[in-house]
């Protein structure tokens, strides 16, 4: 019984795989190992996380305005309000603010002690706001788990102090305005109660 060419070539194929079926496993294992090796030599990156909630508050209290604004004005202002937010969170104002409370708190690690503090400190930064919500996650990927928990949670508090001070600047510039607004407010008044004054004595009122 003759065997056909197909088949010829089939059994062919099963002796050599039959010869190689060692040499195949081995390399296998060997790429296996290897890899398994470089996994275990890498660095563990762990991530500390805080999260915060972004409130709009940065609305301008002085002159009166819009006292209503559109839904439409609410919706993209607030939008525009938070990616602000997001970007300021990561940038090197608060950076080098968060770097002064650790440096006070002594929580400094070595990777923050020369150079550009606030700029290695701002490569460990990540922002991610949860959808539909004002919540936002603000973490700091470190090799040492402490190091993430101490940075996460210096520049969580750095971005509150910043927008606390910010918040305290409007303010007293809206006093200011307000002051300035009853001082001009007086100055007609009197001015008003005077040309009043004369004209009930020429008039003899």
């Amino acid at each position: 019984m003759q065997l056909g060419s197909r088949e010829i070539h089939l059994l062919d194929y099963l002796r050599v795989l039959r010869k190689r079926i060692w040499l195949a496993l081995a390399v296998c294992a060997a790429v296996f190992v290897a890899g398994l090796f470089v996994t275990l030599r890498q660095t563990k990156i762990f991530k500390a996380t805080a999260r915060i909630e972004i409130t709009n508050e940065h609305n301008t209290i002085v002159p009166y305005q819009n006292a209503v604004p559109s839904s439409a004005e609410s919706y993209w202002g607030l939008a525009y309000y938070l990616q602000t937010q997001y970007r300021v969170i990561s940038e090197r104002p608060i950076a080098e603010r968060a770097v002064k409370i650790l440096a006070e708190k002594k929580e400094l690690g070595p990777d923050l002690q020369g150079g550009d503090p606030a700029g290695a400190l701002i490569s460990m930064i990540v922002v991610e706001p949860i959808p539909d919500c004002h919540l936002v996650d603000v973490s700091v990927l470190h090799a040492v788990p402490q190091h993430a928990s101490d940075y996460a949670n210096a520049v969580v508090k750095a971005y509150v102090e910043e927008a606390r001070d910010r918040r305290l600047t409007e303010i007293q510039e809206a006093v200011s305005w307000l002051s300035g607004q009853l001082k001009s407010y007086k100055d007609k008044k009197q001015a008003f109660e005077g040309q009043l004054l004369d004209f009930k004595r020429k008039n003899d009122i």
